[in-house]
């Protein structure tokens, strides 16, 4: 009778510990799903601050913004589009588009406005906002 007894006290826990081990993986989960989303609604964020400032702006309140026409953003995203791509191998940054990038670029050139202001304002990380004026100063240079 203790060996049968024995067995059902490993067998309650190890099942204690399956059931611990589900729990954490459910956690984790859910954590990650959380995660998911908001980087969703930060992304959708920064395509509205996109779409608001450079594609719904005339030429010259553009100007004023960006210190450059609509036509020479154009060219400027077409000159330097092969170069961001070619190096455009970042693992966890997101995938901005090339007028996402050179619009945060002239922007803060324009501004001077401080890495954590422009992730506000674009609903980007600081790091990442790094990054991509970085990679697109030097593809300009």
């Amino acid at each position: 009778m203790t060996k049968s007894d024995s067995s059902c006290e490993e067998t309650t826990d190890d099942d204690n510990d399956l059931l611990l081990v589900h729990k954490c993986i459910d956690i984790i989960e859910w954590n990650n799903s959380l995660r998911t989303v908001y980087r969703q609604a930060r992304r959708t964020r920064s395509l509205c601050w996109f779409n608001n400032i450079c594609n719904n702006r005339e030429n010259a309140e553009f100007k004023r913004h960006f210190r450059i026409t609509k036509i020479t953003f154009e060219w400027l995203c077409t000159e330097i589009a092969p170069i961001l791509l070619q190096r455009n191998n970042s693992r966890g940054a997101p995938r901005l588009p090339i007028k996402h990038k050179v619009s945060l670029t002239l922007w803060f050139l324009a501004t001077g406005q401080s890495y954590r202001t422009l992730g506000q304002l674009c609903a980007l990380e600081e790091s990442t906002i790094c990054y991509v004026i970085r990679s697109v100063l030097q593809a300009i240079k």
